[in-house]
């Protein structure tokens, strides 16, 4: 999933961005608003995901989305309500995020085997090699002696 790594990261600026949320404050709202959209459309070019998870994280980001339309708008009948549920529309976000994260790990294990290989490749292994003077040589000594 190569949108994954930037869906993660829009998630995270979400969540940041609801713990600076302010109903007086609608610049905030706006830019969480930003953010959503984003994460939408980063769900939206995902093809390589799973299906229904992909469709439950897209449905709750418009969900929020919708409610932060309703408080710039000032249609919102209780802001600290929807604050509230924008939070919550976030958490789950990120559980999702997590769980089509692993789908797709357990879904491309060849990926990961490729992955892996290859960094074995880049990395350079070196065999630690001990001079045979510094080898300790044991010699069985009579007890008693």
């Amino acid at each position: 999933m190569r949108n994954g790594d930037k869906l993660i990261g829009l998630v995270e600026q979400a969540a940041c961005s609801i713990n600076m949320l302010s109903p007086t404050e609608l610049s905030d709202v706006e830019s969480l608003q930003t953010i959503l959209d984003q994460i939408n459309h980063t769900i939206a070019d995902i093809s390589d995901g799973p299906t229904q998870l992909l469709e439950q994280a897209q449905s709750t980001t418009s969900d929020a989305v919708e409610v932060l339309q309703k408080m710039l708008q000032q249609e919102a009948e209780d802001t600290a309500q929807s604050i509230e549920a924008v939070s919550q529309a976030v958490c789950a976000l990120q559980g999702l995020i997590d769980e089509i994260t692993q789908a797709n790990t357990v879904l491309e294990p060849g990926l990961a085997a490729q992955d892996s290989v290859a960094d074995a490749e880049t990395t350079p292994q070196q065999a630690t090699l001990i001079p045979e003077e510094d080898v300790p040589y044991n010699t069985p000594q009579k007890l008693g002696a």
